[in-house]
């Protein structure tokens, strides 16, 4: 029986040696298979898993991730806007979890693993997913806010357009605007329109529904159009399996 350096008995393959047990909070046990999956990528994508907003960012590599976080193996833009989309975070409020009305509970399982990305590349959503990194960079930084408090300034439909941040708000609504009609594009989805404005989400605490995104309606008309594709590209991968 393997013992730990306590003469402890290690009990399962992820069994936790002491202090650890006792401690949980402490940082303690590397990820082998998480640091060598991105070892040889120049960034990582890093999402809170519990947050008001869907927001993906990038980070160097080498940083100790939290468990309350979860790292995207990407190293391309194009990847990032997929993630940031309204596209994404129709499927990810739907097969994720959440805590309490306001607050998603990202799962890598069901909301990331079954997301049938778009099988056709694009320079132009890579450029894209390269100027929505930089844009919100230089936000933050000018007007030292975190990505929370700006997502809560994106979706101010009473923003003073007075006021120094307004035009660079437009901006990025713009950059997610452009974003969502190139998914739209490689999903060869022509016949969609996403009539972006602000909207009143019934799935949200009611004294803060309202989001500048894509129409409901056609958010249940993009869900549906995901699924046959999940359900399609679930049918391929298992007759390959069985080749």
């Amino acid at each position: 029986m393997e013992k730990d350096n306590d003469g402890n008995e290690i009990i399962g393959t992820y069994a936790l040696r002491k202090p650890l047990p006792q401690k949980w909070w402490i940082y303690g046990e590397k990820r082998p298979a998480l640091y060598n999956a991105i070892s040889e990528l120049d960034q990582v994508m890093v999402l809170n898993r519990h947050a008001k907003y869907l927001l993906i960012s990038i980070c160097k590599n080498n940083m100790i991730f939290s468990e309350a976080t979860i790292v995207f193996a990407f190293n391309t833009f194009s990847e990032l806007a997929i993630l940031n989309s309204s596209i994404h975070d129709v499927w990810a409020w739907k097969n994720s979890s959440t805590m309490g009305a306001s607050t998603l509970r990202y799962s890598g399982t069901n909301a990331f693993e079954t997301f049938p990305f778009p099988t056709v590349k694009s320079e132009k959503l890579n450029s894209l997913g390269n100027e929505l990194h930089l844009t919100r960079l230089k936000i933050m930084k000018h007007y030292q806010l975190g990505l929370t408090d700006l997502q809560n300034i994106f979706h101010n439909i009473h923003l003073d357009n007075k006021t120094e941040i307004y035009d660079d708000i437009i901006k990025l609504r713009e950059i997610y605007k452009s974003i969502d009609f190139e998914i739209i594009k490689l999903y060869k989805w022509n016949d969609i329109d996403l009539k972006h404005y602000f909207y009143e989400l019934n799935h949200l605490p009611e004294n803060d529904r309202s989001r500048f995104t894509i129409n409901p309606t056609v958010k249940k008309e993009i869900l549906k159009r995901l699924l046959l594709l999940n359900l399609e590209q679930s049918k391929s991968d298992n007759l390959g399996k069985k080749d």
